[in-house]
């Protein structure tokens, strides 16, 4: 209902159509304890329930990016041999931002 509210105070009218959709193909609208209404029920929540897990293998997807995941990977070999790949990286940027500050430094003071 807060949602239908927040939607409402927005003017949402397409998140209110949504809503209202999603409440009348929910396995909670069906009313009555009778066969046909199980029936419909358990066929919603299995829909329900194969929409979600295809919204869960996209986020896996999504978090398994080949340049994230082989960062991730290299992390974890390194981690085996005892090293931290990432403090190392910390410190090679370090570097790299120092000397680029003495560069800049030095620019300035050939400018008359």
């Amino acid at each position: 209902m807060a949602e239908v509210n927040k939607a409402y105070e927005e003017g949402d009218v397409e998140r209110l159509i949504t809503i209202l959709r999603d409440w009348a193909t929910s396995p909670e609208a069906i009313e009555g304890e009778d066969i046909g209404s199980k029936l419909v029920r358990t066929i919603r929540m299995n829909d329900r329930i194969k929409r979600r897990m295809t919204q869960i293998e996209k986020e896996i997807k999504d978090l398994m990016r080949p340049d994230l995941y082989e960062l991730k990977l290299k992390v974890e070999e390194a981690e085996k041999g005892g090293r931290d790949l990432i403090g190392e990286m910390a410190a090679q940027l370090d570097t790299e931002i120092t000397l680029a500050q003495l560069r800049c430094e030095e620019i300035r003071a050939d400018q008359p």
